[in-house]
């Protein structure tokens, strides 16, 4: 039934990263700047770039991404279900190593936008750009409110 709509979808993402390959476009990068990860009472902020495996978890949500939030090469960061990724406004989540966001039936994962109002276009996505080992994953998440969503540059598992 969705069958047709998704396919589309991954066409476009699928032509848009050949594109970027072509024209040897250089994505965004976060360099010099280290993974910052502050609890707060009631949310966790997080921003920077993330070099050892690190998993975000429900009784430390939301975290509020307050600038891009890098995962680098051969790192892992693995999101619990009933976590709420919260961004503000033109933030992204760069994956060059592996997302593994696995909620499930009664706990999903939400990546949404941190406004009081929120709106389409409010934060700027979640760019998958490296192929990693395992495949991303994304089981019972929703991505509202971003300017693009998802970018697949690699491989990527998307259940619901």
């Amino acid at each position: 039934m969705y069958r047709k709509p998704v396919s589309g979808i991954m066409l476009i993402l699928l032509t848009l990263s050949m594109l970027t390959f072509a024209f040897n476009i250089q994505p965004i990068k976060v360099e010099g700047s280290s993974y910052i990860e502050v609890r707060q009472s009631g949310f966790t902020q997080v921003s920077g770039l993330i070099t050892q495996n690190t998993t975000w978890t429900a009784d430390a949500s939301p975290y509020v991404v307050v600038g891009d939030v890098c995962v680098d090469i051969s790192v892992f960061l693995t999101i619990k279900p009933g976590v709420t990724v919260e961004f503000t406004n033109e933030t992204n989540l760069i994956v060059d190593g592996c997302l593994i966001a696995r909620g499930n039936s009664t706990n999903r994962i939400t990546f949404t936008s941190n406004n009081t109002n929120p709106a389409s276009g409010n934060w700027g996505g979640i760019n998958i750009r490296h192929y990693s080992v395992g495949g991303n994953i994304f089981e019972y998440t929703l991505v509202e409110y971003s300017s693009t969503a998802l970018v697949l540059a690699a491989d990527c598992s998307i259940t619901d």
